[in-house]
């Protein structure tokens, strides 16, 4: 099953994946399907972080295309495009300019 759409959501290029069989397997997997494996995802063992090398770093739609290939892998057990959240996308505001700091 691929993952739902989260309406207003910002997708990334970011592909958690598990897969069970190690990270040989895994580096198989994500070259294949134009992904790099960016490694173990912190101490969750069969955990890896994936990017799509041609798939924007920010976007306003998912890609389920990405997330089926990789789904329909015998090896994935699971997989997820992350979204971003919505807390920590902030907006930078330039400082007020102060003539006497000019």
């Amino acid at each position: 099953q691929v993952s739902g759409c989260f309406a207003g959501s910002t997708y990334t290029n970011d592909w958690g994946v598990r897969i069970e069989s190690g990270s040989t397997v895994a580096d198989s997997i994500a070259t294949k399907h134009g992904f790099i494996n960016m490694g173990q995802i912190g101490s969750l063992v069969g955990y890896y972080h994936f990017r799509h090398t041609t798939h924007p770093a920010r976007s306003n739609v998912s890609a389920p295309d990405h997330t089926s290939r990789l789904q329909n892998e015998t090896e994935v057990v699971w997989v997820e495009q992350q979204v971003l959240d919505a807390h920590a996308i902030k907006r930078i505001k330039p400082a007020p300019r102060d003539p006497k700091f000019s």
